[in-house]
């Protein structure tokens, strides 16, 4: 499955990171150049209760994606999920299906100005993680994905 990851913050990464482990083909979308560029060029950097990890996932500024996605999945910042749905719009075609982790409660009324609504799923993770630096993330605790 085509899967994008709009925002490269600590949960962003390490679902990206579990779904190109699970052979999923995984690109990252995200408004910070300096942690794309890290990413792209030395890999992503992921402690995982203890274990490094590093993996190797291309990121793109929202522009520079140019193919529909399967599966878009967000974590960006509420107060940045406009900005990266306007941007995005090569890779969220009209089969995409949008799943949401973003917390907030106008993400859905924000989301529908880009996405038919029949192709928006809003989900829950209490999986935490922290970005430590570009390209750098570890998880803190595993918890329950709705």
């Amino acid at each position: 499955m085509k899967i994008v990851i709009a925002g490269t913050s600590g949960k962003g990464t390490i679902y990206g990171t579990m779904l190109k482990k699970a052979g999923h083909d995984v690109s990252f979308v995200d408004l910070w150049q300096s942690n794309i560029d890290k990413i792209n060029r030395r890999g992503l950097f992921v402690n995982n209760l203890g274990n490094e990890e590093k993996t190797f996932i291309k990121a793109f500024l929202p522009i520079h994606y140019k193919e529909p996605a399967e599966l878009y999945i967000l974590f960006t910042d509420g107060e940045q999920l406009d900005n990266m749905l306007k941007f995005s719009n090569y890779a969220i075609g009209e089969e995409t299906k949008v799943l949401c982790f973003v917390e907030g409660n106008d993400n859905l009324e924000v989301i529908k100005k880009y996405v038919p609504e029949g192709n928006v799923v809003l989900g829950k993770s209490t999986m935490s993680a922290e970005l430590l630096e570009a390209g750098k993330a570890a998880v803190t605790n595993y918890g329950e994905t709705e």
